[in-house]
């Protein structure tokens, strides 16, 4: 819901208003807004990416085959579970969650994978 206040802050709404709205503290907002993105919110991201190539090429692919396409083909490891939160089901290739985790990584799908520090 973070994104929302930072939304909400960007069009003029006050973020102390937005957070006693939405039941957050002001210190939440801002230590969130001050950790950026966490490294697995960026392979999420590249994984979203990597999925909407996929269905692309296929629509009619379901978690399992898609799974099937990263792992063996494009030699990525992911899980089935990983995978299908990030569809958020078989017809939908992405889910609303994962579509909010790209309000602030927007360069973040077209970049390599983040490095393991």
């Amino acid at each position: 819901m973070f994104p929302l206040v930072h939304e909400l802050a960007d069009d003029s709404i006050p973020v102390a208003v937005t957070c006693r709205v939405l039941g957050f503290t002001k210190q939440g907002f801002y230590a969130w807004k001050k950790r950026g993105v966490s490294h697995r919110d960026w392979k999420d991201v590249n994984l979203i990416e990597l999925i909407r190539q996929i269905h692309a090429e296929d629509p009619e692919l379901g978690a399992e085959r898609v799974w099937i396409e990263l792992t063996l083909d494009r030699v990525v490891t992911v899980g089935l579970n990983r995978l299908e939160r990030l569809m958020g089901g078989e017809s939908n290739p992405l889910s609303d969650r994962a579509k909010d985790r790209l309000w602030q990584a927007d360069g973040a799908c077209r970049s390599r994978w983040p490095s393991q520090t």
